[in-house]
């Protein structure tokens, strides 16, 4: 994982994010430059925005898909987590942790909970798909090599002929490998950020005495 990719924030301050435009974010000069050269990112928040909950995101197509997950991940592939589809997002703020004006759900604070890299299972063995087409047939199958998370995961679509994608509800699944788990509860277990060490409860105490 290149560490230029991910920074926190200055001093480990929480940081306040700008308003932001609506409409499709560009290409980045980060993925055209070095799309050659690295594996694929993903990243996974936490945001206390209007309720707690996680948004999955995954490099595909020079932008960053993203998913809201209500519930967090799962390393039981028993379980089936319900996984919203947002405004894809570009990668310009890519490592900002701290409070957001106006998030895609509100207001409030969003942390790093997982980044890392990711492999593209549709090209393994005798398949050859690129993760673009396995988006846009609706089954994105990935290996996430995270701090936290690691091992297969499924996204799949039962609707993809919904031409707005916001509207779009997808299934998280834990692919079943050596990685799976269902002891294991990483989203209570492994609550600080991957930036800043920081709950979720730390930053807001600190942005709320910050701004007595």
């Amino acid at each position: 994982m290149p560490k230029q990719t991910f920074q926190s924030g200055q001093s480990g301050k929480i940081q306040k994010s700008k308003k932001k435009k609506r409409g499709r974010p560009k290409k980045s000069e980060y993925h055209r430059k070095t799309m050659q050269e690295r594996k694929p990112i993903f990243l996974i928040q936490k945001h206390d925005t209007n309720g707690v909950h996680y948004d999955f995101r995954l490099e595909i197509g020079g932008y960053l898909k993203s998913w809201m997950i209500p519930d967090g991940p799962s390393l039981a592939p028993s379980e089936r987590r319900r996984a919203l589809e947002m405004e894809e997002k570009s990668f310009e703020g890519i490592s900002f942790e701290g409070y957001l004006p106006d998030g895609d759900h509100g207001e409030g604070l969003v942390m790093m909970w997982d980044h890392g890299t990711y492999k593209n299972l549709g090209k393994e063995k005798e398949n050859d798909v690129s993760i673009e087409k396995m988006y846009e047939g609706g089954e994105v199958r990935v290996f996430l090599e995270g701090e936290k998370l690691r091992g297969g995961f499924m996204l799949l679509c039962p609707d993809m002929e919904e031409t707005n994608p916001e509207r779009r509800e997808w299934i998280l699944i834990k692919i079943k490998d050596k990685e799976a788990d269902a002891r294991k509860k990483p989203i209570n277990s492994q609550p600080k950020s991957v930036l800043s060490g920081k709950t979720l409860e730390q930053m807001k105490r600190e942005f709320r005495k910050a701004n007595r």
